[in-house]
């Protein structure tokens, strides 16, 4: 029983350093569990740690602060509002500075593309807006939905798919990651999917509902739980962006036809 206790605090221990990094002031509060809950069970078990305890950390609270900005970013893009950009931006600022301090530097490395094809996204939509019904005055200006050709769809995946057994390769040989080629392709297709979705190429959607079922597979085996349930609610919201999207881009085209 006693050697249980001890291995129970150590996971606990291990946990808290792998939450707060190199933060060293934390605040610590008591949260009060019923043990014959059995939510209590399941999530001790899935967390590895005593949830009659919880250390509420700075660096836990910028995780929440992250995952909001990603959360409303994700709500906001796919009613194609055009402040989905600002939160986008934070939110990867975040996280860049989060997944360094946990050493996973190919998911940082990713979120600074973010910010630049955010920052990019915020100019391309502001200067490419057109009136979806035109002959409403006061409709408010979007950017159209636009479908790319099989040919470029096929020359675009052909490319990233090569980029990332680049990448893939680089890492294996370079770098101490266990999973090379998945960390590669998730990157890859994510730098891909981002870049469609700045353009509004309806067809991001589908390769951010793939490219979120890893990267929630990938957060979960990692403890990142609160990036990993974001990465779920991603693979939920793609399907309502791609409905979204291609209502947006009929009645674009039903409007410019009539």
């Amino acid at each position: 029983m006693e050697n249980q206790q001890q291995n129970t605090k150590y996971q606990v221990e291990y946990r808290r350093q792998q939450i707060t990094g190199n933060f060293s002031h934390h605040h610590q509060i008591n949260v009060q569990i019923y043990e014959s809950n059995p939510c209590y069970w399941i999530l001790s078990l899935h967390l590895n740690m005593d949830l009659t305890t919880f250390e509420l950390t700075p660096a836990f609270l910028l995780e929440i602060v992250g995952v909001a900005c990603w959360a409303i970013y994700l709500f906001l893009v796919v009613r194609e509002n055009i402040w989905c950009w600002p939160f986008a931006i934070i939110g990867a600022s975040i996280t860049i500075f989060l997944f360094y301090q946990n050493k996973i530097y190919m998911e940082a490395l990713i979120n600074v593309y973010y910010v630049g094809a955010a920052s990019y996204g915020w100019y391309y939509w502001s200067k490419h807006k057109i009136s979806e019904g035109r002959f409403l005055q006061n409709e408010k200006k979007k950017v159209p939905v636009i479908l790319w050709s099989w040919k470029v769809h096929l020359i675009t995946f052909l490319a990233t798919a090569l980029f990332a057994f680049g990448l893939g390769h680089l890492m294996k040989t370079y770098t101490d990651s266990a999973r090379p080629f998945v960390d590669a392709g998730l990157a890859s297709f994510s730098f891909l999917a981002t870049m469609m979705e700045t353009r509004k190429v309806l067809t991001c959607w589908v390769y951010w509902f793939l490219v979120n079922i890893g990267l929630a597979t990938l957060q979960i085996d990692r403890g990142i739980y609160l990036y990993a349930g974001l990465s779920s609610l991603f693979v939920i919201m793609s399907v309502f962006g791609f409905i979204g999207w291609r209502k947006s881009y009929l009645s674009s085209n039903s409007s410019s036809n009539s």
